[in-house]
């Protein structure tokens, strides 16, 4: 993560060229709202998904869908609320998020490497 200088935090995940997942980033204590931009062209449907860790340490962890943030190149209609959207990036609020570990999930293989932006806005 890097830090600007303007109260936020900025994480760049990728997904790779034929891949369909992006690194896992945490959200950072005292994060309000969260920016997503998206990359100009993108070949599958995009989830934003969270870790669930096995409590039952058979190693089953997995990531489920928190929201869909992009169908066809066009934000998806948010179930979460958003402070505001345009053809790129979303604002979302940080009671909609929540804590822990996420990561960008493609519906398809990404036919190129595809670079996220993701902006959290800090408690000042």
């Amino acid at each position: 993560m890097a830090s600007i200088g303007l109260d936020c935090l900025i994480v760049r995940p990728q997904i790779a060229n034929g891949g369909t997942d992006s690194a896992a980033f945490s959200v950072p204590r005292g994060a309000k709202s969260m920016t997503l931009i998206f990359p100009a062209a993108l070949t599958g449907t995009v989830n934003l998904q969270t870790f669930i860790p096995d409590d039952t340490l058979t190693g089953s962890n997995s990531w489920t869908n928190v929201q869909s943030l992009l169908d066809a190149n066009t934000i998806a209609a948010p179930t979460m609320p958003t402070a505001g959207a345009s053809n790129n990036s979303a604002v979302y609020d940080y009671k909609w998020f929540g804590g822990g570990a996420l990561r960008l999930h493609s519906g398809s293989s990404e036919g190129a490497l595809r670079q996220f932006y993701v902006i959290f806005h800090m408690e000042k």
